[in-house]
């Protein structure tokens, strides 16, 4: 079954991870940066056993997932900043971001958000995006140095920065946590025509292949090719 609208396999392969690991049973996920939420209700719906909140500071995002989901017991959404975040502490087994941290100002806070979240041993699948720091649109390429300026004078909702991998396993090693695996998808060729496949077959495909690329070469030797990177991390 595909989860997620097929030209995200990134999005698609964290997902698998957790229906996968829903056969051992119910547990919490919190998924930061979660916008309107839309790509977890095919998931919600078929995997009860999974409690999900959603946290993002977009109130109009939030709304909207709030009336969409409402048919989902098991399923929250609410209005919070992952890099300032109080409270529940130690709840989730699960920390999730979907195409998040390359627009997050404060990596390092927010990374200790997800560490207070987790419980011991839980994990996290810290995903982000290039796409917009290699995008020909002059209009994106502009607003990359442009939204950091405004993100200095408080202006943080268009910012966007290309994240570095080594910072993203520094900060985690600095916190004590465990580095489980680096997995790129997205090759942006396959991913643009991605939406005129039809076929789950055409998809499974897709999938296959990126993976069997992740098993065979390293994460630094994709970066050329590939659009979206999840860091998969372990709590203390």
């Amino acid at each position: 079954m595909t989860f997620i609208s097929p030209n995200n396999l990134s999005k698609e392969w964290i997902v698998r991870q957790l229906a996968a690991r829903s056969a051992d049973g119910a547990f919490q996920v919190c998924d930061l940066a979660c916008g309107s939420g839309s790509v977890w209700y095919a998931f919600l719906k078929k995997y009860p056993n999974v409690t999900y909140v959603g946290l993002d500071t977009d109130k109009k995002a939030v709304a909207t997932a709030q009336k969409k989901f409402a048919d989902l017991p098991n399923a929250t959404f609410r209005v919070a900043d992952a890099q300032t975040l109080k409270g529940d502490e130690g709840r989730f087994d699960v920390v999730t971001t979907f195409s998040a941290l390359e627009h997050v100002v404060r990596i390092d806070k927010f990374l200790d958000t997800v560490f207070a979240l987790l419980k011991p041993q839980g994990m996290a699948y810290l995903n982000y995006d290039n796409g917009h720091f290699r995008s020909s649109n002059p209009k994106e390429r502009v607003m990359v140095p442009v939204s950091q300026i405004l993100a200095k004078f408080g202006f943080e909702g268009p910012y966007m920065k290309e994240v570095n991998d080594a910072d993203v396993v520094r900060w985690i090693t600095e916190r004590k946590g465990t580095v489980e695996r680096i997995m790129k998808h997205n090759i942006p060729a396959l991913k643009a025509v991605a939406k005129k496949l039809s076929s789950d077959d055409a998809l499974e495909a897709w999938l296959t292949f990126e993976n069997r690329l992740n098993e065979v070469e390293q994460p630094d030797r994709l970066n050329a090719i590939m659009g979206s990177t999840t860091v998969v991390m372990k709590n203390v």
